[in-house]
Parts: C-alpha cells; sequence; structure tokens
C-alpha cells in the first residue's frame, strides 16, 4: 500500500508543480505560490512514507538529494516511480521482513 501511495505521490508532486507555472503564466502569483507550497508539502510527506525494513533508511531523503545535486528532474521522477530496492542496501524496500532472526 505504502509503494502505491509514494507513486501517487509524485504524480501528484509533478501535477502540482505544472499548475503552478501555468498560474506564473498567467499571471496569478498568488495561485502559484499556493501550488509551490502544496508542492513542499507533498515531497515532505512523501519522505516519511516509505521506511527500508531492513536498515531503517529513508529513500525519500536520499532520492531528491541525490537529484538536487545532479538538478534533473526527469531522473528524479523516473527514480520515486521505479522505486523498488533501497538506495543504501540494495534490499527489497516492500519484502515482508522476519522479526525472529
Amino acid at each position: 500500500m505504502r509503494q502505491y501511495c509514494y507513486k501517487i505521490f509524485i504524480i501528484l508532486l509533478f501535477i502540482s508543480l505544472i499548475t503552478s507555472t501555468i498560474f506564473f503564466l498567467l499571471g496569478k502569483g498568488l495561485w502559484g505560490v499556493a501550488f509551490v507550497f502544496l508542492s513542499i508539502l507533498i515531497l515532505v510527506s512523501q519522505i516519511y512514507i516509505v521506511k527500508c525494513p531492513h536498515c531503517g533508511t529513508r529513500p525519500g531523503k536520499w532520492i531528491p538529494a541525490f537529484w538536487t545535486l545532479a538538478i534533473d528532474f526527469e531522473f528524479y521522477v523516473s527514480d520515486t516511480l521505479l522505486l523498488e530496492k533501497c538506495p543504501k542496501c540494495q534490499k527489497n524496500l516492500f519484502a515482508e521482513v522476519d522479526l525472529v532472526n
């Protein structure tokens, strides 16, 4: 379930950024600023959705930090939509974990 929420949030983030750009181009700055803040809220909430059951890393913090340094939004979108493995330990994020061992 969290995997689907994570992917839905990246789509909502993309739509929100496009909407804010359209409002800025139409001269409606207040609505544009509102959608920029909505995008930031979506990005922050996306960080806390998924946590690696193996090492405890939150991939939502790793992926935006890496692609923000590279300044390539397309790769960020593709990485978040195709997120299956933890960027730190390379194990499956959505697998069942045996808590006994």
